[in-house]
This record gives structure tokens, C-alpha cells and sequence, in this order.
């Protein structure tokens, strides 16, 4: 087996070798990934044993850390169903041969995939990692909805859904970059308000990835009329609809107009193809649980999954 230093020739290969992973999604494919790639220095790495790719990290550097990637929000080792745990062994003692002997490395961060993701069970390089020293160096948890087994509502969501249900509001996907534009603005407006933060994504960005992956990140939005109350991101996996963005107008929120959005897309056909809706992670910019948030995640049924970080230390 060799490690291979990601270039751009090498793109057909890489994306392949997403398509056919047990614990790869369309984030880690190139035109996801190199929408922002002047932001980070891209050091990803591609695994090739008997002359054909087997596993693959994407990864950028940073000073003398490299990061499993910075950009994403989850990264680590990715290969298919015939990798076995001895093959990952190998691919981790690679990677670390290849930052620490050519770009002098001497801290690596990796965060796997959480588990709702996962085609099959891919806990492999943690338990490598593991007796190579690696520490938990952060963890933060997300809410995710069982869509086979769902919790019952709180009686809180339910009297919020029952409102939005009688205030004649309608739900669409958003077809046009008009509907886009709407809900940013809205988006925009309630991060800076509460917050004081803004989206990852600006407008530009994100009508970007969505017209390179049109079935994958999808809008929908609620609306009372002509004016739109909320709406939400969606980044659909094979198992997975993950809510990437989520926003409601105060007039939204007041009529529960969330509440009938995911209670319409839990109800949907494109959620009977899923097993799970995520709706990602609920903290602080200083770490701290958000526990509001999280909160109302609850009140939907989600319950908790990590999202893990580990540290490596080189020297």
C-alpha cells in the first residue's frame, strides 16, 4: 500500500472512491470540497494498494497540525466494504510516516464520521488510533431523529404544530435562487440578531453547491402568503437528511411555523428513504451545550449522537 498526496489529475479517482465507501458522503467529494479550497492549504491524502484506491483522508494543513478537514464537518478515514482493520492500521501508520518525514507535521486532529451516517459499522481507525495514543480532544453532541422509531412530540411542539396548523401555511421546495435569496436574508438577519455571527455559507456559496449537487442539498421553506416565515437547509446522505441551516422569522416562531415544516418532512416520502434527520449540533461558540437549543431539538424527538474529535500527537 502507498499514500498518495491528493492532486487535482487524481479527482476521477477520488470521487469514485467516495461513490463506492461504506462511511463516505458527497462532502468529501472534490466539487464539494474545492468550492473553498483557497481557504485551506489541502494536504488529503489517497490510498492505493495493488494499484487501485482502497481509502482516502481528506485533510488540509495549518502551520505544523494537519486537521481531518477544517472545512468539513466531519472527515477521517474513508474506504469501502473489503477494508479490513489490518488495511486501516496501514493507512494510519502511511498518513503519519507522510505528514511527519515531508511536511513536518506534529499534531493531527481527526473527527470520523458520526454513526448515523455509516452504510456499515466503521470504528476501525478509532480503535487504531486508540493504541497509537490518540486522545479525545473534543466532543459535541447532535440531535438526531430515528425516522423508523420516532419519539412522540413534547407537548410543547405539539401545541406550537397544532397553531401552525391553523394558520394556513404552506410548505415548498425552493425551485428558484429567489427562494434562496428570501430565506438567506432571513437566515442572515436572525444569526446577526441573536448571535452576532453569520452563516458559514454566503448566498454565492451555497447556490454554488447546490446547483453542482442539485439532489443533495435541497430548501424548503414555510411560508404565510407571499411572505416566508422559515425554512430550512437540508443535506441529504444515503441515511441521513441533515438540516445544514436552519431560520424562522419571529412572526415564524410565534406561529410555530418550524414545527410544521419538520413535522410535514418527517412525514414525507423523502424521509420513508431515510433512517435518520439530524439536526446537527447544539453549542456555544466556546464549547458549551446550548441547551435552548438543544431543547426544541428534543421536543422533535432528536436525541443524542457525538460528534467527536481526536488528537494525535507526532513528536
Amino acid at each position: 500500500m502507498e499514500a498518495i498526496r491528493f492532486v487535482p489529475s487524481l479527482t476521477d479517482e477520488w470521487n469514485k472512491c467516495v461513490d463506492s465507501s461504506t462511511n463516505g458522503t458527497f462532502l468529501f467529494k472534490r466539487p464539494y470540497m474545492d468550492y473553498h479550497k483557497d481557504r485551506f492549504y489541502d494536504c488529503s491524502l489517497l490510498f492505493v494498494k495493488r494499484g487501485k484506491p482502497i481509502g482516502l483522508l481528506p485533510a488540509n494543513i495549518c502551520g505544523d497540525e494537519v486537521y481531518s478537514h477544517q472545512g468539513l464537518t466531519y472527515g477521517g478515514l474513508v474506504y469501502g466494504p473489503k477494508v479490513y482493520v489490518e488495511d486501516v492500521g496501514e493507512m494510519l501508520r502511511l498518513l503519519i510516516l507522510y505528514y511527519r518525514n515531508e511536511l513536518g507535521v506534529k499534531v493531527i486532529h481527526y473527527k470520523p464520521v458520526p454513526d448515523d451516517y455509516l452504510l456499515q459499522p466503521a470504528s476501525e481507525p478509532l480503535f487504531c488510533l486508540s493504541q497509537m495514543g490518540a486522545q479525545l480532544e473534543r466532543r459535541q453532541l447532535a440531535s438526531v431523529v430515528n425516522l423508523r422509531h420516532r419519539i412522540p412530540y413534547s407537548e410543547l411542539r405539539r401545541r406550537h404544530l397544532a397553531k401552525a396548523k391553523r394558520s394556513q401555511l404552506h410548505l415548498a421546495w425552493g425551485e428558484i435562487e429567489a427562494d434562496w435569496t428570501d430565506f438567506w436574508q432571513v437566515l442572515t438577519d436572525i444569526l446577526w440578531e441573536r448571535h452576532k455571527s453569520r452563516p458559514v455559507h454566503s448566498l454565492s456559496e451555497i447556490m454554488l453547491l447546490h446547483s453542482r449537487f442539485p439532489s443533495e442539498i435541497r430548501l424548503l421553506t414555510i411560508r404565510q402568503g407571499d411572505v416566508l416565515l422559515g425554512g430550512t437547509v437540508l443535506y441529504i446522505t444515503p441515511r441521513v437528511i441533515h438540516t445544514q441551516y436552519i431560520a424562522a422569522s419571529d412572526r415564524g416562531c410565534e406561529l410555530g411555523a418550524l414545527e410544521m415544516l419538520f413535522d410535514s418532512l418527517m412525514h414525507s416520502a423523502l424521509s420513508q428513504e431515510h433512517d435518520y434527520l439530524d439536526f446537527g449540533t447544539s453549542h456555544h461558540s466556546d464549547g458549551s451545550l446550548n441547551e435552548g437549543l438543544c431543547f426544541q431539538k428534543q421536543g422533535l424527538g432528536g436525541r443524542g449522537i457525538c460528534y467527536d474529535q481526536y488528537k494525535l500527537s507526532l513528536t
